[in-house]
């Protein structure tokens, strides 16, 4: 009988090994609010941006291990990315070579956020085919979102419109 009860345990934890995974980032993707809400108050700059990187990589590895399904976290991120992009990249310098640098640091910053925001956004399925259609039906179809689509809407905008800027 126990080694019954050993094997059933064993099969039922093998089995459930991506579960468990996606719940153990689904539980520290919750402590990610916190984190954000910290290094969005953080009153020493330098801190901040030194601080900051950290942060993304941390929040890109909840995002990869959720597959990406995340959208709490794929917002942050959206949000995070873009706001590093504009804080402490643009305008960094007032060297031309390292002017040049740090916009394409930036550039490559907004379309990661770009990116994320985009796969929230593609869950609604009428937007994913928006995308594809003329530029009338893209705008009624941003019209039938709600009220807590508007930060992921308005971030995404935020890093595609600073991308191509």
């Amino acid at each position: 009988m126990h080694r019954i009860m050993i094997m059933i345990f064993l099969a039922v934890f093998l089995l459930s090994g991506c579960s468990m995974r996606r719940l153990a980032v689904d539980t520290t993707a919750l402590f990610m609010d916190d984190v954000v809400a910290a290094f969005l108050q953080e009153e020493d700059a330098e801190f901040a941006e030194a601080a900051g990187p950290g942060n993304l990589k941390l929040l890109d590895g909840l995002i990869r291990g959720s597959d990406f399904q995340n959208d709490s976290l794929l917002v942050k991120g959206c949000k995070l990315y873009g706001m590093y992009a504009v804080a402490f990249f643009e305008d960094a310098s007032a060297d031309r070579r390292t002017d040049r640098k740090n916009l394409k640091r930036a550039s490559v910053f907004y379309e990661r956020a770009k990116n994320y925001g985009l796969k929230v956004l593609a869950g609604n399925r009428d937007f994913r085919e928006a995308l594809e259609k003329p530029y009338e039906d893209y705008k009624k179809t941003l019209m039938a979102f709600g009220e807590n689509d508007v930060e992921a809407l308005f971030w995404t905008a935020f890093a595609w419109g600073s991308y191509i800027n």
